[in-house]
């Protein structure tokens, strides 16, 4: 009569799991006790000319802000990886594009706003037209510029291209089966140019779940694999155990740089040389990381926000800024209907602790800068912030609108 022993241990270990597996993930989430409260969503204007735009850049001293973008109705619906939409027969004719914007410009947003010609791009082709299916994106400022020219910009792109067939066709059925064929694609521009000179495509197969990038050189990146697998229910987990990793890549090829991860996403440079942050999405901890000689990263620190993040910007003071969800399971409605359905959206600085408490070990402080119900800024997947002008500007990836607001 062993079945009472048995059970017991079992709801033990039931209870065991609750307690330090998915409690915390739940508490993280935004599932248990987190109430929400609007900051600094008072002055926030509306871009209605920038949807889907997933990651944002800014070239802080000129004000050009460059966007990654889509349709969020069309192309995004039948086409985005990280979500498990893999239906390629229904991608829409339109394409993603890059988007230029002066934001120290005057007039409309509409006549501020550029779309970047990427010139010589080899790309997966639709209507003779080669495309790229835009996620992350990072940008390498040229050391030196010579007198009266203009910075030259080393852009890397996520590139989560389908996979094709022996003739270059487009493989709609070996899409659905084994994921999309991803690449980091590397462009060539100039501050304010709307256009994009093609010089090289990396692909291997350690850019499997290709989320966020930075670069770390003109042509080298470190990127975040956001799930441990391309397809498959297994994804599902990757919320709750650390299954993925991030990378390194130059011209000669790519490495595992750091694993395990709990669902990496975002991650940025930070204030130091060969300093860059981790964010999570499952356990909601922002990790700091040292790049090594041989590509491999060293985890220096965790500091723990208590929300899932996703892409992270750095900006002219050294702070790094995060895109998080305070109410998690709000999203996935949202992603099903991007216009009627509202994900809460909340914004957050990492900065050096320079209160008093940094003499007891709290070395970096964590400030609450924006949060909105969601009726305002939607789906918020990055914050950019204009140091010079105090401004955040947002974006989201299936958000059908992009804003900026003062704080």
């Amino acid at each position: 009569m062993a079945v009472i022993p048995i059970a017991g241990a079992v709801l033990a270990l039931l209870g065991v799991v609750f307690q330090f597996a998915l409690l915390p993930r739940l508490t993280v989430f935004g599932v248990l006790s987190r109430s929400l409260e609007n900051k600094s969503n008072g002055r926030c204007e509306i871009i209605p000319q920038l949807q889907g735009c997933e990651d944002m850049w800014l070239h802080q001293d000129t004000g050009y802000l460059y966007a990654a973008c889509s349709d969020p109705l069309t192309s995004r619906m039948s086409w985005l990886p990280c979500q498990d939409r893999l239906d390629w027969n229904k991608y829409p004719a339109t394409t993603d594009y890059i988007a230029v914007v002066d934001t120290r410009g005057s007039g409309p947003w509409s006549e501020r706003i550029r779309k970047v010609t990427p010139k010589n791009f080899p790309g997966v082709q639709v209507n003779g037209q080669p495309i790229y299916n835009l996620h992350g994106i990072s940008v390498h400022v040229a050391d030196s510029v010579l007198p009266g020219s203009k910075p030259t910009l080393k852009f890397f792109i996520v590139n989560h291209r389908p996979p094709v067939d022996a003739q270059g066709r487009i493989d709609a059925a070996a899409a659905l089966k084994s994921g999309a064929n991803s690449t980091v694609e590397l462009f060539t521009t100039t501050v304010g140019s709307d256009e994009f000179e093609y010089e090289h495509t990396f692909a291997h197969p350690e850019i499997r779940t290709p989320n966020s990038l930075a670069a770390t050189g003109k042509d080298s990146f470190i990127f975040t694999n956001d799930h441990g697998a391309k397809v498959g229910h297994g994804r599902a987990l990757d919320l709750l155990l650390a299954r993925s990793n991030a990378g390194y890549c130059d011209k000669k090829g790519c490495k595992n740089a750091l694993s395990p991860l709990p669902f990496p996403n975002g991650i940025t440079n930070g204030a130091k040389d060969k300093e860059y942050w981790i964010a999570s999405t499952s356990d909601g901890k922002l990790r700091q990381v040292e790049l090594q000689a041989d590509g491999s990263l060293v985890l220096l620190d965790e500091v723990a926000t208590g929300y899932p993040m996703d892409n992270l910007r750095t900006d002219s003071n050294g702070h790094v800024w995060a895109a998080s969800f305070p109410k998690l399971l709000k999203l996935l409605p949202h992603f099903e209907d991007p216009v009627n359905t509202h994900s809460p959206a909340h914004a957050m600085r990492l900065r050096l602790n320079e209160g008093k408490d940094a003499f007891f070990g709290q070395k970096y402080s964590v400030d609450h800068v924006f949060e909105d119900d969601g009726k305002i800024a939607s789906g918020i997947t990055v914050v950019v912030h204009d140091t010079d002008k105090r401004k955040l500007f947002m974006g989201g990836v299936q958000t059908p609108y992009s804003l900026v607001c003062d704080i």
